[in-house]
């Protein structure tokens, strides 16, 4: 099974992700290298960072990092990785585990602009007014429109559709209700097993949810969502900065 650590001579692909992630990323991008770094086994990588580092924006770096960003929480469950099975306009990951194997295609959801304020009768910005509720028929929309526009790439017996959140503005209930939703959507695809969302932030001590797209998952697809569930921030906070040490002793 493939380690989550990566080896001592990085490929040239490798050094040149990490130098467009320093250019572009700021305060970041020291924990987007590290990243890099502990996905050089997984097959596939050097063509993953190839891509990357063409890439000219820091919000296009970030999207790419939300394949790593699920590929090592399946690391840290003991699951092998590797990056887009079937080519580039295919799933963004296979994993496997126990001779169990799902594709696993990968979604960011950026931080939304709130533009300018609106005003609202008592003469205050409606975003104060409202900041507090939340727009929930709008964030659930986008969440459906977000998962449902990466179901050509659900593909295989197994598929799993990831959603990496970075808008506070969306939380677990109106990914809930989205997923509910969708379930009734003649265009899911067949072998779709669960959506995992997971966000920048924890809940409660909170740090994957699973949404089921299916009333009863197979024995060993509840065992890989009770098993995601039940991380917590900081315990995956320890299997990474563990990782990487073991990156710095190897090299």
């Amino acid at each position: 099974m493939l380690s989550a650590v990566g080896d001592e001579n990085p490929t040239k692909a490798l050094a040149g992700a990490v130098e467009t992630t320093r250019r572009l990323c700021g305060s970041d991008a020291s924990r987007y290298c590290n990243w890099l770094r502990l996905a050089r086994p997984w097959p596939g990588a050097d063509a993953f960072f190839a891509r990357l580092k063409d890439e000219t924006s820091a919000g296009q770096v970030v999207d790419h990092m939300g394949a790593l960003y699920f590929g090592m929480i399946f690391c840290m469950l003991g699951f092998a990785a590797s990056f887009e099975p079937s080519g580039l306009k295919g799933p963004d990951l296979l994993i496997e585990r126990d001779g169990a194997c799902a594709t696993v295609e990968v979604t960011r959801r950026r931080p939304m602009s709130q533009g300018s304020p609106r005003l609202g009768v008592s003469g205050l910005p409606e975003d104060l007014m409202l900041s507090a509720y939340g727009d929930p028929t709008r964030d659930i929309d986008r969440a459906f429109e977000k998962v449902k526009g990466k179901f050509p790439q659900a593909v295989g017996p197994s598929a799993i559709i990831a959603l990496w959140n970075s808008d506070e503005g969306l939380e677990d209930l109106e990914m809930a209700e989205a997923i509910a939703a969708m379930r009734d959507d003649p265009d899911l695809p067949a072998g779709l097993e669960f959506v995992a969302f997971a966000s920048d932030w924890a809940r409660a001590g909170r740090f994957v949810r699973c949404f089921a797209v299916a009333d009863g998952p197979q024995p060993h697809i509840a065992s890989w969502i009770d098993g995601l569930e039940d991380i917590t921030s900081p315990a995956f906070g320890d299997w990474l900065h563990a990782s990487i040490d073991g990156l710095s002793a190897s090299g």
